[in-house]
């Protein structure tokens, strides 16, 4: 695996750290030279990653340094952590800071509430109403029940026109059949 490296001899090492503010071991380091984007920026690199590389060694290619302190401009290296980019933008969103978490409504205009806003695995949020809506679509234009019968006719029931729901005639009828018969459902045929 390629390395992406900078050689740090020890007069390097002296002026970057005369660019810290050095606090406890499991506070921010605060970088006080120039920054670029919040982060600061020592010689040609990112400060951050210089520190990383002088507590650890070469940055792998195709990982970056991450803070799990969520602040751009410290160099604590008990701070940083190695990963894909993929990996820090599913700290951003487990976190919270993701851009999308700032949106106050959905893009078909229902508002972000609590009662209307559903978290997902991956840390980012849905609108429920859009969701209810999209799995309402879906229903409306199967042509099979998950068994494989196909729908015919109108709906079964009242209320699946009003739900967008479509049941398969088949597994009605099989599901009376049971019932008189005190079967558990699936089972006789027709």
């Amino acid at each position: 695996m390629a390395t992406l490296s900078i050689p740090m001899p020890a007069k390097a090492q002296e002026r970057f750290w005369s660019k810290v503010d050095r606090r406890g071991p499991d506070e921010c380091w605060p970088w006080l030279g120039p920054k670029s984007n919040g982060y600061g920026q020592f010689s040609s690199v990112r400060a951050h990653r210089a520190s990383w590389q002088m507590q650890n060694g070469p940055i792998p290619s195709g990982l970056c340094i991450c803070h799990s302190c969520d602040n751009p401009p410290c160099v604590n290296p008990n701070h940083l952590w190695l990963g894909t980019v993929g990996d820090n933008v599913r700290d951003m969103a487990a976190k919270r800071r993701h851009w999308n978490n700032r949106k106050t409504h959905c893009a078909k205009g229902h508002e972000f509430t609590p009662a209307n806003t559903e978290r997902r695995s991956d840390g980012g949020r849905r609108c429920r109403t859009c969701h209810a809506e999209q799995r309402k679509r879906v229903r409306i234009h199967a042509t099979h029940c998950p068994r494989g019968h196909e729908f015919a006719g109108p709906p079964v029931y009242p209320s699946d026109v009003k739900l967008g729901r479509q049941r398969c005639r088949v597994c009605s009828r099989l599901n009376e059949i049971n019932r008189k018969n005190n079967r558990p459902h699936g089972l006789g045929s027709l």
